[in-house]
């Protein structure tokens, strides 16, 4: 993959979903450590979207279950189980 392929999709999940992330609770963080944070949180709802065919909006909220589920230890194979 080219670095055009990976600035297209990079720019297009920020364009999706930067409004809709949640980062209070990394405020601290420098502006770079800001900058990754919102990137990966955004692909990983951009991932959610694409593959429950999710709205913007719906991705988030689905992103946000899902990182407690992880964190409950469910395995993340059995996930694109509760998709809808």
């Amino acid at each position: 993959m080219s670095i055009i392929h990976v600035n297209q999709i990079k720019n297009q999940v920020l364009k999706l979903f930067t409004s809709l992330i949640d980062i209070s609770d990394v405020a601290t963080a420098t502006q770079e450590m800001m900058d990754n944070f919102i990137l990966t949180r955004s692909l990983a709802a951009y991932a959610i979207y694409y593959l429950a065919g999710a709205t913007p909006q719906d991705a988030i909220l689905l992103k946000a279950v899902y990182s407690r589920v992880f964190v409950l230890d469910i395995p993340a194979g059995l996930w694109h189980v509760m998709l809808p």
